[in-house]
């Protein structure tokens, strides 16, 4: 250690150290911080961010690369959750309704059957074929129009992850050949 000093100290350089003695005393800013009843709010997070306007959903990656506002509305849990209990409910129905059916005695072993109950053949499989077609009816335009839904929603997803691709391989090919130009001008500079 460098020897005490023999002069009289610097009144400003002596009032800082004793600032900063005395700060340390002090509770720090975090610890202030948890003291603070909104702390444990389990809401603190939103809040805080509708106060310094923080956007939740940001990234530091530059848009070209990945934009997370480019996300379709399908890829967030609550449209995957939609669609899931939408399929549920089909699959329900379609329960309900092979249940029935079976309910009325039209399945495929009994309709074959059906000569021996004193109900002709072509009749009994008229009726079944009358049943499936209600049942056809209710059940799948439904499942159709969900599968084509869930068709075009698979194929835009597609087409904006192959944008994105080629968005960032246009990017990479940019860099490399800026660092190329630069390379060049460097040695241009140098004389090489």
């Amino acid at each position: 250690l460098p020897p005490e000093p023999s002069g009289p100290v610097d009144v400003s350089i002596q009032e800082e150290v004793e600032k900063g003695v005395g700060a340390k005393d002090k509770p720090s800013v975090n610890e202030s911080l948890r003291s603070l009843k909104a702390f444990h709010n389990p809401y603190i997070l939103q809040k805080v961010a509708e106060e310094f306007r923080i956007d939740l959903t940001g990234s530091n990656y530059p848009k070209e690369i990945f934009d997370p506002k480019s996300t379709p509305k399908e890829d967030f849990y609550e449209e995957i959750s939609a669609a899931q209990k939408l399929y549920e409910q089909q699959k329900d129905s379609n329960k309900a309704a092979a249940a029935a059916a079976k309910t009325k005695g039209i399945t495929r072993e009994n309709s074959d059957m059906s000569v021996g109950r004193g109900m002709p053949n072509s009749a009994a499989q008229e009726q079944a074929r009358r049943v499936a077609q209600t049942i056809a009816s209710k059940v799948l335009p439904a499942n159709f129009q969900q599968q084509s839904l869930l068709f075009a929603q698979l194929q835009q997803a597609q087409k904006v992850s192959q944008l994105q691709a080629q968005k960032v391989q246009q990017l990479k090919q940019k860099r490399a050949l800026e660092e190329i130009n630069a390379q060049l001008r460097k040695r241009q500079r140098t004389g090489n």
